[in-house]
């Protein structure tokens, strides 16, 4: 006979034995007739089952895995055994083997003994009494390879993928997961598996395994000698059985389509046990994952910043790393990568950087980059991304990430305990915007952009965001779980090799890696806002062609213009107010200020190509606005505290310049500004400071860093239109302090500056545009209401007026308005500049 033959002899002898009722004297002969038979060795009965549970067979069984549903490959896991004897006598239990997807386990003796309802045996068996059942833990080794655990590739009817019968498979079917084992939801596909073709079976199939690997118990090996049998033969004389019960799954008929799944996907299956076994047994089957990072990451900056960084100045990102409550951390290392990208206001992306390369414009994009501390850098460096570095600092590797690992200041930790990485990042501040203007060859041209000493093109109205990634790999080591059992009745046996023992902590390290990702949108740190000082303080128009003093023009139409850009004439001075407040999507901390200043005009290349002058009549020598000292209040810019100055500029045209009139910018305001410092924890200063490989300079603050010398960000005033006025205009009143009925005379002068002969137009108002009663009662006036008059080229014309006051205080005369009948254009706008006097007694 085979052997196969010989196994199936041998079970269906043995299951009629014991079916029989059989006294103790035929048994033990029966049994050493047929151990005699078969060679006198251990006689193998071999049972198939569907429910490991049946009380039909001679024992039933249940393992189950108490207070986990997943587990580490490597990791030493408790398994909780049940058994009970369905037989009529005692069984003298001598070992015990649980049949896994991982091979076979071996029960150590001492946990056999640790059983309840047994009684202790000889050479370290118990002894189980009729229908009892018995319940004991054990330790469990799972394998530190994952490949070494086998896979059920069963389906539903029992039959292995590749070989379905009579194609009653689904090919096309999706893997579904319902049971609690399977939450943590990620798809085990082994590098291995996943390097064949789409079209391996072994690939497609392993994808139904979500949430890991499982690891269960499908069968049981048990070696027993019945207690009754030994009484009359003496233990040295008893025939051992070997017992080997496996489940099967139930055949289904061949007709009906099913689609394959994995059994301990469902509730029903992964916690189904006997009737008399509580839930908090555990489920009976586990998912075994590959060795994974405990360690948690956490961004410090974040917390202060809302993932902001300031442009202009360098922003350190700090972060702490707490190893898991059960690891221990060895050889700890990180590796930095980062890449940016603009968002657009169309809502498209551009990407300016990939694989640590640029991909964009570098003269435009200003494309962020790491950086690191250099104190031998004594001067700014220039980068291939356009722009150059605050001096004392350098790029960290290529700008775009590190490609070797560094060591973060404590590259050992045990559980639970903390270590800290830091990591600077820079962009430069935006340059200012080109301007537009018509030379003297009436040509068009623009500025350079020579005016700001850090960063390249402004790139309109994109956002920039910076993604960072920094991978952390370390050596994990996890300590073996202390073993919860019974005092045992005898000491403990030393392991042996078959019980998995690692040789040495060493044997348990497996390298693992953590990757985090974070990112920052760049903002700028601070903005400006200009307007011009009261109207009232300013010249007349004198005939300015700019379209906001057309005579056509209605007043809201005139206001909005006005707006647009301010107009001036040639020679006239003009008080420009400018308020400095923080950008309103930058950080919340606050920034000082150094100093404001005005750059002079002269020293820059624009005074060689642009149509105009600007001088500054007010503020020191050296252009400076305001300079705070140390102890001034005012000196912070931050959420509800801004800073506002007003400055005086006398605008010229430049001699030679062909063209009448011209534009520009009412002068370029600078501020010097450092971020207000953020400390970092006390406990990552002396983590950092104080390791053994200490920074090169001493650490003591995150997020935005002040650094050696200020950052200066520089802002455009507000848009100017400058023109030589075809007339000249001005205005007196004498005496300037009247008496009481005394006369007054209003003396308008009008100088007709250009080649040609114009015609201008007098009015005379009481009310205002607005149709406003505006002079003041207690006033005699008396000269041109209405009128017009002629001027040839260069000429000059005076128009007098004469009022009485009778009344004392200060009193509104009417509005005189003066306009040119040739350019539409107001001379003398009433409305703008109303004449007032006081009169005395």
């Amino acid at each position: 006979t085979t052997e196969v033959q010989m196994k199936t002899i041998t079970s269906m002898i043995l299951d009629s034995y014991f079916n029989a009722q059989m006294s103790s004297r035929n048994l033990r002969r029966a049994l050493a007739s047929f151990s005699s038979a078969s060679g006198g060795e251990a006689m193998k009965w071999n049972r198939e089952c569907i429910d490991e549970s049946d009380s039909a067979l001679p024992f039933s069984f249940s393992v189950t895995f108490p207070g986990i549903t997943h587990a580490t490959a490597g990791d030493t896991v408790t398994a909780c055994v049940w058994i009970r004897s369905n037989l009529d006598y005692a069984v003298h239990m001598n070992s015990v083997t649980l049949l896994s997807f991982a091979g076979k386990i071996v029960v150590p003796p001492n946990s056999l003994l640790s059983a309840t309802n047994a009684n202790e045996g000889q050479g370290g068996g118990i002894i189980i009494q009729a229908k009892t059942s018995i319940l004991f833990s054990t330790q469990i080794d799972v394998p530190k390879d994952i490949e070494k655990i086998a896979t059920d590739e069963s389906g539903n009817g029992g039959e292995k993928q590749g070989t379905p019968g009579k194609g009653s498979f689904s090919k096309s079917a999706r893997p579904r997961s319902a049971g609690i084992t399977s939450a943590a939801g990620a798809r085990l596909l082994s590098e291995k598996r996943f390097a064949k073709g789409p079209n391996e079976q072994n690939a497609q199939w392993s994808l139904r395994y979500l949430g890991g690997k499982p690891l269960r118990c499908d069968g049981i090996c048990l070696v027993f000698y019945p207690v009754k049998v030994e009484k009359g033969a003496g233990p040295s004389n008893a025939n051992l059985i070997e017992l080997t019960i496996e489940k099967k799954k139930k055949k289904t008929a061949a007709n009906i389509k099913r689609t394959p799944f994995e059994e301990d996907n469902y509730v029903a299956s992964a916690w189904s046990r006997p009737a008399n076994l509580p839930l908090t047994r555990g489920p009976r089957c586990l998912r075994i994952l590959g060795p994974q990072s405990q360690m948690i990451v956490t961004n410090l900056t974040k917390e202060i910043t809302d993932e902001k960084a300031v442009e202009g100045t360098v922003n350190r990102i700090l972060l702490k790393l707490r190893a898991g409550p059960t690891e221990l951390c060895e050889d700890i290392k990180f590796r930095l990568s980062c890449s940016s990208m603009l968002l657009c206001s169309d809502g498209t992306t551009k990407h300016l950087t990939t694989e640590e390369k640029t991909i964009a414009d570098i003269g435009s994009a200003r494309v962020p980059a790491l950086v690191s501390q250099d104190p031998r850098a004594k001067e700014a460096a220039r980068t291939d991304f356009g722009y150059s570095l605050p001096a004392g600092w350098k790029l960290l590797g290529s700008g775009l990430g590190t490609h070797d690992e560094v060591a973060p200041p404590s590259t050992s930790l045990k559980g639970g305990e903390e270590t800290y990485i830091y990591f600077d990042i820079y962009r430069a501040q935006r340059k200012l915007p080109p301007i537009d203007f018509i030379d003297e060859l009436g040509s068009k041209r623009s500025t350079d952009n020579t005016f700001s000493t850090l960063g390249t093109v402004v790139d309109g109205n994109e956002i920039c965001r910076t993604d960072f990634d920094v991978t952390v790999t370390y050596r994990q080591a996890r300590p073996k779980a202390q073993q919860r059992t019974r005092r045992r009745r005898k000491p403990i046996q030393a392991a042996t090799p078959s019980e998995n023992t690692p040789s040495s902590e060493e044997d348990l390290a497996d390298v693992v890696f953590l990757e985090y990702s974070g990112s920052v949108m760049w903002t700028s740190p601070l903005s400006a806002e200009f307007e011009p000082v009261n109207r009232v303080q300013k010249a007349h128009p004198s005939g300015t062609r700019h379209p906001s003093n057309s005579t056509d023009l209605s007043a809201s139409v005139r206001e909005k213009k006005e707006n647009e850009e301010v107009d001036v004439i040639d020679g006239e001075r003009i008080s420009t107010r400018c308020i400095i407040k923080p950008n309103e999507h930058s950080t919340e901390g606050d920034f000082e200020v150094k100093r404001i200043w005005f750059q002079d005009w002269r020293d820059s290349r624009e005074a060689k190509t642009s149509p105009c002058e600007l001088l500054l009549v007010n503020g020191s020598s050296n252009g400076t606005l305001f300079e705070p000292s140390s102890d001034e209040p005012a000196r912070t810019i931050g959420k509800g505290k801004n800073i506002g100055i007003v400055y005086n500029l006398e605008t010229r045209i430049r001699q030679g310049f062909r063209s009448g009139n011209a534009e520009t910018n009412l002068g370029i305001v600078c501020v010097d500004w450092s971020p207000t410092a953020t400390s970092i924890p006390p406990e990552a200063s002396d983590a950092i400071n104080n390791s053994v490989n200490p920074p090169i300079a001493r650490v003591k603050f995150h997020g935005p860093l002040s650094l050696s010398a200020p950052s200066v960000m520089k802002f455009r005033g507000p848009h100017c239109y400058i023109e030589t006025a075809p007339f000249s205009t001005k205005v007196q009143i004498s005496p300037p302090s009247p008496k009481i009925g005394t006369p007054i005379e209003i003396s308008i002068s009008i100088s007709n500056n250009t080649g040609a002969n114009q015609t201008i137009a007098l009015s005379v108002s009481e009310k205002d545009e607005d149709g406003k009663d505006h002079v003041s009662d207690g006033v005699l006036f008396s000269g041109m209401m209405n009128g017009e008059v002629r001027l040839s080229p260069r000429e000059s014309a005076k128009v007098v007026y004469t009022a009485v006051a009778w009344k004392v205080g200060r009193l509104s005369l009417p509005l005189i308005s003066v306009s040119s009948l040739r350019y539409k254009t107001w001379i003398v706008k009433g409305d703008d500049s109303p004449l007032d006097i006081f009169v005395t007694p």
